[in-house]
């Protein structure tokens, strides 16, 4: 498990709910390696918003 931080959203701007939810859900995400192949897996953090 990897522990992941970020910042809140400047003000008047919000938080993406839609990559929040994907990101923190149990389904598989496909990213792609610098200059390579694309890949999927499975989430492995949790995310500590301050």
């Amino acid at each position: 498990m990897h522990f992941v931080t970020t910042t809140e959203a400047e003000q008047g701007r919000k938080l993406s709910e839609s990559l929040i939810k994907q990101i923190t859900g149990n389904d598989r995400m496909t990213a792609r390696f610098l200059y390579g192949e694309y890949f999927s897996f499975l989430p492995t953090f949790k995310i500590f918003i301050f």
